[in-house]
C-alpha cells in the first residue's frame, strides 16, 4: 500500500487518482524532453542523455498496464 501519514500520524492510503498521476509523470517528462529542441539536442549529444531517454521510455512501457488498471479502477 502506498500513502502517507497525516498530521496526527494516522496512515492515509493514496487515492487511485494520486496513483494514476504518479504513474503518468514519466510520460509528461518524456514529452517535455522530446518536445524542447534545446533539451533534446543536449540529450542526444551524450551517451548519458540517450540512456536517460531510453530509461524514460522503458518506465513508460512498464507503467502502461498499471495505468490502464488504474483507469479501470476509477470507473468502478
Amino acid at each position: 500500500m502506498s500513502g502517507h501519514r497525516d498530521l496526527d500520524g494516522n496512515w492515509v492510503d493514496e487515492t487511485t487518482q494520486a496513483k494514476l498521476r504518479n504513474k503518468l509523470s514519466p510520460f509528461w517528462n518524456l514529452v517535455t524532453m522530446l518536445s524542447n529542441d534545446d533539451i533534446l539536442d543536449k540529450l542526444l549529444a551524450s551517451d548519458k542523455g540517450r540512456a536517460l531517454i531510453k530509461s524514460s521510455v522503458q518506465t513508460c512501457k512498464d507503467n502502461q498496464q498499471i495505468i490502464l488498471d488504474l483507469i479501470d479502477e476509477t470507473g468502478k
